[in-house]
């Protein structure tokens, strides 16, 4: 973060629930006079850009994206480009939740169990599917995350590319 804000100075953290020294509401943050916003959040981003781009200049908005364990700062425009670039992955997963339900109302029955893990392979789903896979052979793994997908594959699992 230093090269790319060298002279910078950290004000704190904003928060809705938690409170503490160097934690803000984003109600009172308005008034602070500050440069920069950085979101680090793979899970929570849209939400939180969501909810901070009704109060906060979006010039002010920077996403934190994570590649190749080096930092990238996304500012306005590259967030609108990574917004339209997600839209057929948005739709992907709709036909999978729809075809999901639609298993479900009509009570087909399957052998395999399928995991799906978006952006990464978080611990609690790479837990339940290393528990499924030594149980039944039939478990599956969906991931974009190529180094996951790599290092599970290499250890004889089931793990295809999601998209």
């Amino acid at each position: 973060m230093c090269d790319h804000f060298p002279t910078s100075t950290f004000l704190g953290y904003i928060d809705k629930v938690k409170e503490g020294e160097d934690i803000h509401k984003l109600k009172d943050i308005a008034d602070t006079s500050f440069d920069f916003i950085l979101i680090l959040s793979q899970n929570h981003f849209d939400k939180i850009y969501d909810d901070h781009k009704h109060h906060i200049s979006l010039n002010k908005l920077y996403k934190i994206d994570i590649k190749d364990n080096r930092y990238h700062f996304l500012a306005r425009n590259e967030i609108l480009r990574y917004k339209f670039q997600v839209i057929p992955q948005q739709i992907s997963m709709l036909l999978l939740k729809f075809l999901t339900r639609l298993n479900y109302i009509l009570n087909l029955s399957g052998r395999k169990v399928v995991f799906v893990a978006k952006g990464f392979v978080g611990a609690n789903t790479k837990m339940l599917f290393l528990y499924h896979a030594t149980v039944d052979n039939q478990t599956i793994l969906l991931t974009d995350n190529v180094q996951q997908l790599k290092s599970l594959k290499n250890v004889g699992l089931k793990v295809f590319p999601l998209f």
